[in-house]
């Protein structure tokens, strides 16, 4: 009998768990976020102090930061299991 953990397609190593961009950033600018793909995944990403601009609902997304802080989380979303992963920036020097 075939174990079905083993039919499970697994996460790539590093992701899809961890977002990667930068953690400072210029208000009103756009900066790029992702994480690492993997098949069969969906992704939900939430912004508190800019606007999603482009890549809701994929592995990447462009986001404008409109003020000295935001936060930056994704829901990866496979099956039934959701994972949240955030991340905070802050305004640059």
């Amino acid at each position: 009998m075939e174990n079905q953990d083993e039919k499970k397609p697994k996460p790539p190593k590093g992701g899809p768990y961890t977002i990667f961009g930068p953690t400072t950033f210029d208000a009103m600018e756009t900066y790029t976020y992702n994480v690492v793909p993997a098949d069969g995944i969906e992704y939900e990403w939430i912004v508190t102090g800019g606007n999603i601009m482009s890549g809701e609902g994929t592995d990447t997304i462009s986001v404008q930061w409109t003020g000295p802080l935001g936060t930056l989380t994704v829901n990866v979303i496979s099956g039934i299991a959701i994972l949240d992963t955030a991340l905070g920036g802050h305004l640059g020097d």
